[in-house]
């Protein structure tokens, strides 16, 4: 495969308003892909088995609209909302990867999110607590492309919503932190091969990481 190139447009703002009460970082984008590199599968007639390698599918145009808010409604508080929508297509037919203009890119979620609310502040003149929790948001995205007419091509993945918690505390020189990461243990698909399977029924799959929750304690000298 040969290599690729990107033209890159980006219009945006940031600032401050309302005495720095809302903070905003936006930004409309637009990227023109030219030889995009795509992950496919493929069948040898020589061996009758499935590779996967990288192909070159023409033209890709991504396009969306990024943003980053926060807000400070008081001393300690901080409130914050981030998120993408993006728009990213192939603008050609790659018939030897098993693509068409149109299809989606392999992995790029058309809508992801995430809100955040954390506080900060003295328990005693000795002490101090911070206290925060996460909600994000994965929309579906679609697998890899192959060019196996048995086997279904740029599979939909359902999105997933994960939540996440923290808890720490600070005093004189010690920091004890408690981490509670995908509290209601989604099962997430980060990505898809059904080149084993038939019509998408049997594959292999990667999930994101189940519930878990780490200590961490820690000392200043």
């Amino acid at each position: 495969f040969t290599s690729d190139t990107t033209i890159n447009y980006e219009l945006g703002a940031k600032g401050d308003i309302a005495d720095g009460l809302v903070g905003f970082d936006l930004a409309l984008y637009q990227i023109d892909w030219s030889d995009v590199q795509i992950v496919t599968s493929f069948q040898s007639s020589v061996t009758n088995l499935t590779y996967t390698v990288v192909g070159n599918g023409g033209d890709a145009r991504s396009r969306g609209f990024e943003w980053n808010l926060a807000l400070r409604p008081a001393e300690g508080f901080l409130i914050g909302w981030a998120g993408a929508y993006t728009d990213a297509t192939l603008r050609d037919d790659a018939p030897g990867l098993g693509g068409q203009s149109g299809d989606r890119l392999p992995y790029v979620p058309e809508f992801s999110s995430s809100l955040s609310a954390d506080y900060g502040g003295n328990i005693t003149s000795a002490a101090k607590i911070a206290l925060g929790a996460t909600w994000n948001h994965v929309s579906a995205r679609f697998s890899n492309f192959t060019n196996i007419p048995i086997l279904s091509n740029n599979v939909r993945i359902p999105g997933y919503d994960t939540l996440d918690a923290r808890i720490g505390v600070e005093f004189s020189r010690y920091r004890v932190q408690l981490l509670l990461r995908n509290l209601t243990d989604e099962r997430g698909i980060t990505d898809y091969r059904n080149a084993t399977g038939f019509q998408s029924q049997l594959g292999q799959a990667n999930f994101i990481q189940p519930f878990t929750m780490q200590l961490n304690v820690g000392a200043s000298f």
